[in-house]
């Protein structure tokens, strides 16, 4: 049962007429209850003493005092300190009433969060600024689509973690703001927020001056209700006809629960989808006096003249109303997972994550289109241009474009599933992909020609990732690599923060081309024309990969699932090295290693075969 939280500030009727049911979700741990607890504090909503006694049970459980502690009613979800049940809490402004629903971010609680959410009219969505989009932000967003729920504000929380800088906040609106574009989805607002101080909730964050948009609580007051169920056409689903026969009763009583509308004595109805035709004769309740009408919420019954045969099942509908949409084929676009043959059928494949991923799965084109399919490839705006050239592709679109017909579509990364992909039959046969010639000589016009090895180097991902702390290295700690003597330093990073840019500026025998790179298809004539590619976890490493370009990868202790544990080859990509942290966040080992083995690997000048792999 869901825990009802009373607040003050007069009484409150979570049935009111002038009401916006909101609904807060978001991934475990991102702040959903504490952005909910200090909203109510500092709207003065609190029933009186609340506050104070949350505080003094923290003191007496050694606990630090959490805003979420207000929100987070049932004793395990303090002591685990997350939340289980779905907790619900009223208060009104000026404007209306409020029914919130903080709903539970764990995975494992998932199906509690579609409970609270299903008849909210508005979502706030909150995202850790420091963690960045999780799995959970995904799965609720994609749910929240799924109810129908349009009207959107996503909080990015804990600004006060990342030093309230504007970066952080804007990398979070790029790598949600994609994902959300391909659900069809658009944010009303963006707000940086750090709840637990209270910025930017009720009162503006002095230390975000940058930012000039609404605050959480002037974003909610800016949501629009939906319209009550009782203006809108009269809908209710036959759930049983009782016929009685006791003392000369001869009626037959249609029962239902009204879901939406209004029904009175008289009115003409229509059954769905038999399309049969009565006029109601009663409005039947139980043990209560007659009725003239029913509306939307009341379970009720109805006898019709002339009496009709209806099924359960069939639904009930006023003539002179809108009628429902009535038909016996359904138009869907099939998940494909492997069993069904893809001869003479176009198969749609999508994202659902990053640009790595994209690129990892984009060597399936080529098997669907050998069992005879028409494959159609979604993309990242920033991938189009080099997934064109990839063998298997038909057709190219991006996120946000229009979709072409298709009869079947499976997202990328179940593509491996679909083909029935072990470890000893993954297809690694590469370059799948290539770069445009013209781009090649463009670039490579651009670049030192002093004889010596041009080593590319990435250094950190997109700072919206989820791990991006722990698999991006400091610019600065990759200095003992420039020591390495026969290398052309050529640096790919397109996005560089304040103190790698120092370090850029000090160094000017780094050719740095990131900046001015505009897509993949850049990226790609640029290491054509390199020997080598030295990369963090990253799109880039992808890219390299795939080309059949030599790269070394650097990865963290607790890597990527892709990358296994244990060996220094990667069995998706046959020119990749990989170096691995030997203890979490010891990256002076890895850049020692690196820099142990790069003068053998340019004497060499690495190339790879034109084409290798197997599969």
């Amino acid at each position: 049962m869901p825990s009802l939280l009373g607040v003050t500030g007069g009484a409150i009727s979570p049935f009111g007429p002038s009401r916006l049911h909101l609904v807060i979700a978001g991934h475990v741990d991102h702040g959903k209850s504490t952005l909910i607890g200090r909203l109510l504090a500092d709207t003065d909503s609190l029933p009186e003493g609340k506050l104070d006694r949350v505080r003094d049970l923290c003191d007496r459980t050694a606990k630090p005092f959490e805003y979420a502690f207000l929100l987070d009613a049932l004793k395990d979800e303090r002591a685990q300190g997350i939340t289980i049940d779905v907790a619900r809490v009223f208060f009104k402004t000026a404007r209306r009433h409020y029914m919130v629903t903080d709903a539970p971010g764990h995975v494992e609680f998932l199906k509690n969060m579609i409970t609270g959410a299903a008849r909210a009219e508005a979502a706030v969505l909150v995202i850790d600024a420091c963690e960045g989009v999780q799995a959970n932000s995904q799965r609720h967003a994609t749910l929240l689509s799924m109810l129908g729920i349009r009207q959107l504000a996503v909080v990015v929380n804990k600004m006060d973690l990342a030093s309230y800088r504007r970066e952080a906040f804007e990398a979070v609106v790029d790598a949600f703001g994609t994902f959300l574009a391909r659900l069809g989805v658009k944010a009303h607002e963006w707000i940086p927020v750090a709840a637990r101080q209270g910025g930017n909730v009720v009162a503006r964050a002095p230390e975000m001056p940058w930012f000039t948009g609404h605050t959480v609580l002037e974003a909610l007051e800016a949501f629009e209700p939906e319209r009550t169920t009782v203006d809108r056409p009269f809908r209710m689903p036959v759930q049983d006809v009782y016929k009685f026969t006791n003392e000369g009763d001869s009626r037959r009583i249609i029962a239902g629960t009204v879901e939406s509308g209004r029904v009175h004595i008289g009115d003409g109805l229509v059954f769905y989808p038999s399309g049969k035709r009565a006029r109601v004769a009663t409005v039947e309740a139980f043990n209560a006096p007659p009725q003239s009408d029913a509306v939307a919420g009341q379970t009720t019954g109805l006898t019709v003249a002339p009496q009709v045969y209806t099924a359960r099942g069939e639904l009930v509908t006023c003539e002179d109303e809108p009628g429902p949409h009535v038909t016996s084929r359904i138009r869907a676009s099939l998940f494909w997972l492997g069993h069904e043959p893809l001869a003479g059928k176009t198969l749609l494949i999508y994202p659902e994550q990053g640009l790595g991923d994209t690129l990892q799965c984009m060597r399936y084109a080529v098997l669907a289109a050998a069992r005879g399919a028409r494959v159609v490839a979604e993309v990242q705006p920033l991938l189009k241009s080099v997934i064109a050239g990839v063998d298997g592709i038909d057709e190219v679109v991006t996120e946000g474009e229009p979709l072409p017909p298709h009869d079947l579509r499976c997202p990328m990364l179940s593509l491996p599933l679909a083909f029935g992909t072990t470890l000893a039959t993954i297809p690694n046969r590469v370059p799948y992909i290539a770069a445009a010639p013209e781009r090649i000589a463009k670039w490579r016009a651009l670049m030192p020609s002093t004889g010596k090895a041009r080593v590319g180097l990435v250094w950190a991902g997109n700072r919206g990732h989820h791990n991006n702390r722990n698999r991006s290295i400091a610019l600065e700690r990759l200095l003992p690599l420039l020591a390495v003597p026969g290398i052309d330093w050529i640096a790919l990073q397109t996005e560089t923060a304040g103190p790698d840019r120092a370090v850029l500026d000090a160094h000017p025998d780094i050719t740095h081309l990131g900046e001015a790179l505009l897509d993949f298809g850049d990226t790609a004539a640029v290491m054509a024309a390199l020997d080598l590619v030295v990369s963090v976890d990253t799109a880039s490493a992808h890219l390299a990969g795939a080309m059949a370009k030599p790269v070394w990868i650097l990865l963290p202790f607790s890597p990527d699932w892709r990358w296994l544990l244990d060996r220094r080859d990667s069995p998706w990509y046959p020119t990749a090295r990989l170096f691995r942290q030997p203890a979490p966040g010891d990256w002076a080992s890895v850049i020692a290693e690196v820099a142990q083995e790069l003068p053998g690997a340019v004497a060499g000048r690495l190339s790879p075969s034109p084409a290798c792999g197997g599969g």
